[in-house]
């Protein structure tokens, strides 16, 4: 588990001891079923129906077998309820698009439209929702 790897490397970099890391299935990334895998282009393909569904209202929409961005918006809102103190997140990009939607209460739409960094780190700050994207790699640039 990739998360996991990173999580840890992350507690020691704080100099946290691994046994303070917790592991919260409400931070798994979304399901996306029967499209897991595929570019929108191959979605485009096998099933231009759902496609048209999704594109419609992508908040919404569930692909078969998947969960939609509205379903895993319940189980991130349970997740940030319950956090008591400064949380790390190792997540991935669907579940930081939820992230905005509930915190700066972005229209849900634009929320799912987000690019989302894959070597950044993204700080989400105090109550008026300063968002902060932290440049931690330039392995991309690299390959």
């Amino acid at each position: 588990m990739l998360r996991a790897a990173t999580m840890k490397a992350i507690a020691q970099e704080l100099g946290k001891d691994e046994a303070a890391v917790r592991y919260d299935d409400r931070g798994t990334e979304i399901s996306f079923g029967a499209w897991e895998g595929m570019t929108l282009l191959e979605v485009s393909q096998r099933s231009p129906q759902e496609l048209d569904e999704y594109e419609t209202d992508p908040f919404a929409f569930t692909p078969k077998y998947g969960e939609s961005y509205q379903q895993a918006s319940v189980r991130v809102a349970d997740f940030l309820s319950n956090l008591t103190m400064d949380t790390v997140l190792v997540t991935h990009a669907g579940i930081i698009r939820v992230l905005f939607s509930l915190l700066s209460k972005a229209d849900s739409r634009e929320a799912t439209r987000l690019v989302i960094p894959q070597d950044q780190i993204l700080m989400v700050q105090g109550t008026d929702c300063r968002w902060i994207w932290i440049r931690v790699s330039s392995d991309l640039e690299c390959r």
